[in-house]
């Protein structure tokens, strides 16, 4: 326990001067307001947290990033200079300390990552280093996590709860979980499609683990759900009707120009899991030997924020939430790295020449 946190927090001081040019120029030119209204909702809350009226849901019921960036901002938590974001009634040491919360979660993402890449090999080795680092690099990251948003904490809850899932400590995960309630709905959702799929694919001897899990998964989103048809300032209700998510899956087409290009062709850390994929077959004529686990996990949350973003309507914003398809793809890119480099390095054994007759 003891070297974990010691290599954790290692890494997440050299992720926080390692992604900081990332944070400054967010600051610097982001502007949060442009191409939308989710951070006027955020704003508000920022501002008000715990209070329910602040902002319409389901942006209102984001409560521990509201909670956290008031924290900063009420601790004088600041740096006063000029930036591109100076927009007539908002607050800009507001938008600094939001930033500022993302930009931690981000670090500290990457930090767990390695450590659980790490506590794999039990090696001292790079990929368990670069790997989080690449990650950061993500489309949804840079654009999403990187901003005053609430994507940065949610992924790190997110990644938290999966990795304490995967490494066996169910309880952690399912505090976590039940905590998403007030962060993010889709987390509990991801994790109730995750486990189910566990225990049906799965042996019995984690069965007692994967439906605490579960329950925590399922106690989480009904809490969500109950919190959120006791508020009237509820923009999209429509979400919470049956028939209005079979309505939108039914009337969706995929040959939607903008939807490929926002959605698909944005997802630039799959692709490159994809062409490391391809190298690696191609140098080695084999495909290289990723845990079937983890494939099956990357193919469920896929599908589920797919299904669930189609269903709840919200277009091209689901190129937005495939952020949570980070830790899973980072960790096969970091089994498809480990073994090329495993395969690179190994001794080439050459079969001797056949000794000719004595002279």
């Amino acid at each position: 326990m003891a070297r974990a946190l010691i290599s954790f927090g290692a890494r997440s001081l050299i992720y926080l001067f390692a992604f900081f040019p990332l944070f400054y120029l967010a600051y610097k030119f982001h502007v949060p307001d442009f191409g939308g209204t989710d951070y006027a909702h955020y704003h508000a809350m920022y501002l008000s947290p715990l209070d329910f009226s602040a902002a319409d849901a389901p942006w209102v019921l984001r409560q521990i990033q509201a909670v956290l960036v008031n924290l900063l901002y009420e601790a004088g938590f600041d740096y006063d200079t000029d930036i591109a974001f100076a927009a007539t009634g908002y607050e800009r040491g507001v938008f600094f300390s939001a930033l500022t919360v993302n930009y931690l979660s981000v670090t500290l993402t990457a930090a767990l990552l390695g450590t659980y890449l790490h506590r794999q090999t039990r090696q001292a080795e790079l990929v368990s280093w670069w790997i989080p680092a690449v990650m950061v690099f993500n489309f949804s990251i840079l654009f999403f996590a990187f901003s005053g948003l609430t994507e940065g904490l949610s992924l790190l809850m997110f990644t938290a709860a999966y990795l304490a899932y995967r490494a066996g400590l169910p309880l952690i995960a399912a505090l976590i979980i039940l905590a998403a309630a007030l962060q993010r709905e889709l987390i509990p959702i991801l994790f109730v499609a995750l486990v189910f799929v566990d225990l049906i694919t799965g042996g019995q001897h984690k069965q007692k683990s994967r439906l605490l899990v579960l329950a925590s998964a399922t106690l989480s989103l009904c809490a969500h759900i109950a919190l959120r048809l006791s508020l009237s300032n509820d923009q999209y209700g429509h979400q919470l009707s049956p028939q209005s998510l079979i309505d939108a899956l039914a009337g969706f087409s995929f040959g939607n120009r903008e939807f490929i290009f926002q959605v698909f062709l944005t997802q630039n850390l799959a692709i490159i899991v994809l062409l490391a994929t391809v190298m690696f077959m191609v140098a080695t004529r084999r495909a290289p030997r990723v845990d079937r686990w983890l494939t099956r996990d990357l193919c469920v949350t896929f599908g589920v924020i797919l299904f669930v973003g189609i269903a709840a309507a919200v277009g091209n914003n689901i190129g937005r939430l495939l952020i949570f398809c980070s830790p899973v793809l980072t960790i096969i890119l970091a089994s498809i790295a480990r073994e090329w480099s495993s395969v690179l390095t190994a001794p080439i054994h050459r079969v001797p020449p056949a000794s000719g007759p004595p002279a």
